[in-house]
């Protein structure tokens, strides 16, 4: 008897013990597809709960000079989110060397992503790459450039 009565408090305090806190949930990961260039890839993005070293009004002037080159006209709305950021080829691989890395993604809505040389290239099958939303992905760190891309969102 005096085993069972052991038992059952050793089983109370274990199951005590797994009533804590729940664990927060995982940030949402969020997935879409970009266009490079005249390539198209996937882009990963989670948001991140700390702090960046680079203050978002910051990136955003600092994102709006690399936007106003490299797409047309006039974006209706911009904003800005901290997140780890993986870019992934067509086989699912890390590509451009940015694999869970914590950037400001300043996104232009209404800022027509521009391939770069579309200018000078003789084929308009170029404008297939264009999209309606460019996107300017800012090291949280340092504030330097780490991709610009278009979206379709």
């Amino acid at each position: 008897m005096r085993l069972l009565i052991v038992t059952l408090f050793a089983a109370a305090a274990v199951l005590a013990g797994c009533r804590g806190e729940p664990a927060p949930p995982a940030p949402p990961e969020m997935q879409s597809e970009i266009v490079v260039g005249q390539g198209t890839y996937i882009a990963r993005e989670t948001v991140l709960p700390d702090r960046p070293v680079v203050p978002r009004d910051r990136a955003i002037e600092v994102a709006t000079a690399y936007a106003s080159r490299a797409g047309r006209g006039a974006p209706a709305d911009v904003s800005a989110r901290y997140v780890a950021l993986s870019i992934l080829d067509a086989q699912g691989k890390s590509a451009f060397g940015v694999e869970n890395r914590g950037v400001w993604e300043v996104v232009f809505r209404g800022l027509t992503y521009v391939p770069p040389g579309e200018a000078e290239a003789a084929c308009p099958c170029i404008r297939y790459f264009e999209r309606p939303t460019t996107v300017v992905a800012l090291d949280a760190r340092s504030g330097d450039l780490v991709l610009i891309y278009g979206q379709d969102r």
